[in-house]
């Protein structure tokens, strides 16, 4: 609400209270709008480097050009936004000049072109940046609002603070901890730098020592797999190399190629060649308190407590044996796995879901039966001319001007 209805002057005075009272939150990177009293605000106060929300990009440039006239345009648009070499970004941008009328052509020379503004939305200018950093909408804050809304406020309108400040307090940041906790112990899978670092070793299979030219003890060339001509240096000893794939984790396939063929210490070519895993036995799990052993019959506090220290490190062991990182090499779980089972059988046997419940299978199944008792249809609306991805609920076209009209 402020950002959308404040003018220049009031967003600097926001800004500038939050950088007094949070010194230690400095953004890098901010994506927004292209609205120049928010752009004005935060140079003024940050003093950094703006990007534009590519959503609005392209739903500002659909305004302008009558999608349905010109859909090859159109799609080579939305690839356009996304080129990040920089020469063929300007072949495109030629290409477009060709194609686009005249009126569209001379509304992105007037407004987008510029170098100012070319830097905030080109994807020329967003690399290198991390994973974490590869976000190119500022939509991900508005659907995150929607969960607020509908998932913690139940869809009511809140207007009052306290409030709002209470379901943040008790309500969010418990359950984002939790999603944390089970994200940490391997129950929501990998997150997005594992799951890339595992695609990473995949990818870097199709390599083989014939392809890597080694020029010193420490420096090597790898060619592209995508374009023969094309060749990235690594250099083990600063653990670098010149691909655009490499900054998103540090690590990329032409690295962990090198590290498998050469023989790099800690890259193991050949599985065999792994040291053992190390798995702790049920011995080092169960750490009682010194409470606990000085009573020969604890409490049930103290009890408690230790049935709950020791789930969470079975939690963690199990999440360890699905997903370990040496695969052929695993110490003797015999011992463990007869421990576990004498405690099995001392604990109570009850399932923990409830009584299954047997149904007869559904005998209607004809869809003239059964349309009598459903709902009515959902009334739909007629669907507005251009892409809807990008249209906001807006039709394409309608800021460009009658002259651009086949």
């Amino acid at each position: 609400m402020l950002a959308s209805n404040g003018c220049e002057p009031t967003i600097t005075h926001f800004l500038r209270l939050h950088r007094a009272k949070s010194p230690s939150t400095i953004p890098s990177r901010i994506i927004l709008d292209f609205d120049w009293a928010e752009i004005n605000s935060c140079v003024a106060v940050y003093h950094l480097f703006l990007l534009l929300c590519w959503w609005h990009v392209l739903h500002a440039w659909q305004q302008h050009l009558r999608i349905t006239e010109h859909p090859e345009l159109w799609e080579l648009l939305k690839k356009w936004i996304r080129i990040a070499d920089a020469n063929e970004f300007t072949s495109a941008w030629v290409k477009i000049q060709s194609m686009a009328p005249r009126g569209f052509k001379d509304y992105l020379i007037r407004f987008w072109m510029p170098e100012r503004v070319l830097r905030m939305w080109s994807a020329v200018y967003r690399l290198p940046r991390s994973i974490f950093e590869a976000c190119d909408t500022n939509m991900l804050i508005e659907a995150w609002h929607h969960v607020l809304k509908w998932k913690f406020l139940h869809g009511k309108r809140n207007r009052r603070v306290d409030h709002l400040l209470k379901t943040l307090l008790e309500d969010v940041l418990p359950y984002y901890a939790l999603k944390q906790r089970r994200q940490e112990f391997g129950f929501e899978g990998p997150d997005i730098e594992a799951k890339k670092r595992m695609d990473v070793i995949e990818r870097s299979k199709i390599y083989v020592k014939t392809d890597i030219i080694q020029v010193s003890e420490e420096q090597f060339i790898v060619p592209s797999k995508n374009n023969p001509s094309k060749f990235y240096e690594v250099d083990l000893e600063a653990y670098t190399c010149t691909c655009d794939d490499y900054p998103l984790i540090c690590f990329c396939k032409h690295l962990c190629a090198v590290q498998t063929l050469f023989d790099e210490p800690g890259a193991y070519a050949d599985e065999s060649s792994r040291p053992p895993l190390q798995v702790p036995g049920l011995s080092s799990l169960q750490t009682d308190p010194p409470q606990v052993q000085q009573h020969s019959e604890p409490s049930q506090k103290a009890a408690k407590k230790i049935v709950t220290a020791l789930a969470e490190k079975l939690e963690i062991l199990a999440a360890r044996l699905r997903h370990p990182r040496r695969q052929n090499n695993f110490p003797d779980l015999l011992p463990l796995e007869q421990a576990l089972d004498d405690v099995l059988a001392a604990t109570d046997r009850s399932s923990v879901l409830p009584t299954s419940q047997r149904l007869p299978p559904n005998q209607s199944t004809a869809w003239s039966k059964t349309k009598n008792d459903m709902m009515p249809a959902i009334k739909t609306k007629r669907q507005k001319a251009g892409d809807p991805a990008y249209g906001g609920g807006a039709s394409s076209g309608g800021k460009a001007p009658k002259s651009d009209r086949i």
